[in-house]
């Protein structure tokens, strides 16, 4: 399992969660928003599921990407 670390700056506070991190990784909105979903995300160590949720400037989100089984 891959694990990716952002930190949201001050300025992307109330930004929409999944839009945000579509901005910080490759992945694309609805891939993030399936993983969200599934509990994939943490913010300051606690689980999110809502991908329309907004960001908190100063967190800490670390999302956990499972690998791909053919």
């Amino acid at each position: 399992m891959k694990h990716l670390s952002f930190t949201a700056e001050p300025g992307s506070a109330g930004q929409r969660l999944d839009k945000w991190l579509s901005a910080q990784c490759d992945l694309s909105r609805s891939r993030l928003q399936a993983l969200i979903a599934e509990g994939r995300l943490q913010v300051n160590g606690n689980p999110i599921s809502n991908a329309a949720g907004k960001v908190i400037g100063g967190a800490v989100y670390v999302l956990a990407i499972p690998e791909v089984t053919p």
